[in-house]
């Protein structure tokens, strides 16, 4: 693991009276490392001086996280040194820029986590560039003994977004306001398991128990394109490209079936019902004709 290095580097060999730019090399900067707790130790030892101005600047963050461009300026004083030295003010008080810490200090160093973030798209299986919409989806995240468990509440069961510009999928699980197209961002490091919940209208769900989709975020590079790798219906996924087919006609719900068969039924007796009115009128004609011909 890489842990954040911090310089620290005393005020420039001069009076300081124009005020706060400090040397990043003359004199060299004090360097170290954090441990295994994120702490770091600086004192005598390492050549710190008492009554000395110095500033500090993280110069490496730890793998994974955005470095901190924010930096603080002290002098310690009641620890056995001599008079300041350091940026001053036109009366040669200390600056106000420069923190008085008495003895010692503990000084707080915050680094932003790098997320990352997923992004795919819901096709048809024979027509790639036709994007389906009114899908909804989970994800989970795995955990160290091989179980899944959910994200948050948000992205257990959220829908794809489609709006007029991203403002419309603000709040979201999804980001992307295209059609058919889906996007999750500031996922945390580790692997991830996308399940479909609702497939697209007319169109086949995959079986959950056997069809999903993971990819990680990885702490060395989270901005990097998460690559999905498919199970089940989606093995062998390109391009993040996942897949729904459609419904056969015999997969009509059954309320569906005894509708159509209803519609033949009637079509039939209504087609017999005129055919027996026709045959009967022309038996009467048939009949009508013979009287007539005795």
């Amino acid at each position: 693991m890489m842990h954040p290095v911090t310089g620290i580097w005393p005020a420039p060999n001069s009076n300081c009276s124009n005020g706060h730019d400090y040397a990043s090399n003359t004199p060299t900067p004090i360097t170290a490392m954090t441990d295994k707790k994120g702490m770091i130790v600086v004192g005598k030892t390492q050549g710190l001086q008492c009554g000395t101005a110095y500033r500090i600047k993280e110069l490496q963050a730890p793998l994974g996280y955005e470095i901190n461009d924010e930096q603080t300026d002290f002098y310690l004083t009641n620890c056995g040194g001599g008079a300041y030295f350091g940026p001053t003010n036109a009366d040669g008080s200390p600056d106000a820029s420069v923190h008085q810490w008495t003895g010692g200090h503990t000084v707080t160093i915050r680094d932003k986590k790098i997320t990352g973030s997923v992004s795919w798209s819901k096709v048809d299986a024979d027509h790639h560039e036709e994007y389906l919409s009114g899908t909804t989806w989970r994800l989970e995240r795995r955990n160290d003994d091989g179980t899944w468990n959910k994200v948050n509440d948000s992205l257990y069961n959220f829908a794809d977004c489609v709006g007029d510009g991203n403002a419309a999928c603000a709040g979201t699980g999804d980001k992307d306001p295209a059609v058919g197209k889906l996007t999750i961002d500031n996922l945390d490091w580790g692997t991830y398991r996308l399940t479909e919940i609702t497939a697209p209208g007319g169109y086949r769900l995959p079986d959950s128990d056997h069809t999903w989709a993971e990819f990680t975020i990885r702490r060395e590079d989270p901005k990097a394109k998460a690559v999905l790798q498919g199970r089940g219906d989606w093995a062998g996924v390109t391009d993040n490209r996942l897949t729904n087919r459609l419904q056969p006609v015999s997969a009509l719900p059954s309320a569906g079936r005894r509708a159509a068969w209803m519609v033949t039924i009637v079509g039939m007796v209504a087609s017999g019902g005129a055919l027996a009115v026709l045959m009967v009128a022309a038996q009467i004609r048939n009949r009508s004709y013979g009287n007539h011909s005795v």
